[in-house]
């Protein structure tokens, strides 16, 4: 465990100039309990450590983001306020969810985009994750990967 300006990381802090950086995070089973099939009800909750930690990031001028994948047979309407909730929850900057194949992780479009928006390359970027297709993704964007069990852990 590294430690940086009192925080502590599962890996080497990669802090750029004026102290910032962008931490991405998937939704379901990283700050959200996980949902079956990615079609369960929704429960508006953080996991436990994910409000302290996301709190600790921004105190120390870390932007936050989120990158979700969502099911096509979900209302557009319940992932964005579902989405909005979320944001809200851990003060994210930016927020993209795809259902479409060709954006959904492991592809790394909205990482690419949330970074583009944010104007961070992929060296100030880490993205965090519980599933494969996180890992994936973020290897595609050429950021660095963090599993959330041991992120928040």
């Amino acid at each position: 465990m590294m430690t940086h300006q009192g925080l502590k990381f599962p890996f080497s802090p990669f802090f750029f100039e004026g102290g910032e950086m962008l931490v991405v995070f998937d939704l379901d089973g990283t700050l959200t309990p996980y949902r079956q099939g990615s079609t369960g009800p929704w429960e508006a909750k953080l996991l436990p450590g994910v409000a302290e930690k996301c709190e600790e990031l921004r105190h120390h001028g870390v932007m936050l983001a989120i990158a979700s994948n969502q099911s096509s047979r979900r209302p557009r309407s319940e992932i964005v306020a579902h989405l909005i909730w979320a944001r809200r929850a851990i003060g994210a900057r930016c927020v993209r969810w795809s259902t479409t194949p060709g954006r959904r992780k492991p592809a790394p479009a909205m990482i690419l985009e949330i970074m583009q928006a944010l104007g961070v390359s992929p060296s100030e970027t880490l993205f965090v994750g519980d599933q494969e297709s996180d890992r994936q993704a973020a290897e595609s964007a050429g950021v660095r990967f963090a599993w959330a069990s041991e992120f928040f852990g």
